[in-house]
């Protein structure tokens, strides 16, 4: 929790500077964020087979729509990850029935401590605005966050 109140609190800090200057432009939402991977057909089999998220091929690139936003999906085969916390994160309407079916699937689903290391999932499925984490085949960490998670509405 001490995380989420320091990432608040920085979060606050960028935007009061922001907002403490006059800005003849405006913000309206994130693209897409870029994922390496060490193998696009893995990598294409898990994101579009095994996540269901919709597949955009533009020439040689390889694309995922997700709601609005895209991923680009980005091989390098001497890619390797980094144990580290970077990921995107997905929200997800429903996110207790996505959850079971990628556990059918066979995804390994887990809950990150305070510390953030990997820890078994917890059990409370139903828990309001939870939030749970997925590695895809390169170690790229997923973040599937409920729709009512209030972290960062308004």
């Amino acid at each position: 929790m001490a995380y989420a109140q320091d990432l608040k609190s920085c979060i606050t800090n960028v935007v009061w500077r922001f907002e403490s200057s006059p800005r003849h432009f405006m913000f309206v939402g994130i693209n897409h964020v870029t994922v390496i991977v060490a193998n696009k057909k893995d990598a294409a089999d898990f994101y579009f087979y095994i996540l269901g998220f919709e597949r955009i091929d533009v020439g040689k690139s390889l694309w995922a729509k997700v709601g609005n936003q895209f991923i680009h999906i980005n091989e390098n085969s001497e890619f390797v990850n980094q144990e580290s916390f970077s990921h995107f994160a997905v929200e997800v309407e429903n996110l207790k029935s996505y959850l079971e079916e990628l556990i059918k699937k066979g995804v390994e689903v887990f809950d990150l401590s305070s510390q953030l290391q990997k820890t078994d999932i917890n059990a409370n499925l139903d828990k309001t605005g939870r939030n749970y984490f997925i590695k895809d085949p390169s170690g790229n960490i997923i973040e599937f966050i409920d729709k009512s998670n209030s972290f960062f509405k308004q």
